[in-house]
């Protein structure tokens, strides 16, 4: 899948920080610093990256890192109308389909962020198994399978 346009979603930014096994397996198996396209990386997750910042009361050198990370991504800011449209029809499907994940505001901006970007969202968690790969393409990253894999490197 390398060179394929991907849309970090926020837990997986901060695998990247910590540096941890998960986010080198994401870098390795994605291809994040080997790809000719920076990953995106919605203005809510960056909001959330520095929410989780403060009340982890992070260092100075795991905000460096935080920083380093958003800045090797392209923010995508969702004030654009596509983004704001495809939204509110993400939202319309989740309360028609009985979702047996439980997607918040952020997630709803974030999807939508993926949908009219066209990338792929990598996640570690399963909040966007409510919306089909055909309204949104999602990839669901094992935080177990991955940090397995990147203790055996």
């Amino acid at each position: 899948m390398a060179s394929a346009l991907y849309l970090l979603d926020t837990n997986i930014v901060v695998h990247v920080v910590r540096a941890d096994s998960i986010g080198k397996y994401v870098d390795e198996t994605y291809g994040l610093r080997k790809s000719p396209y920076k990953p995106l990386i919605s203005i809510v997750s960056r909001g959330e990256l520095y929410v989780l910042a403060d009340r982890g009361r992070w260092g100075a050198d795991k905000m460096q890192a935080l920083r380093n990370a958003i800045d090797n991504c392209v923010p995508v800011d969702i004030s654009d109308e596509e983004i704001i449209q495809a939204y509110v029809a993400i939202h319309r499907h989740y309360r028609t389909c009985k979702p047996a994940a439980n997607m918040d505001e952020n997630d709803y901006w974030i999807a939508a962020t993926a949908l009219v970007t066209d990338a792929i969202l990598l996640t570690t968690d399963q909040d966007f198994q409510a919306l089909p790969l055909s309204l949104v393409r999602w990839e669901y990253i094992d935080p177990r399978r991955a940090s397995r894999s990147g203790r055996q490197r």
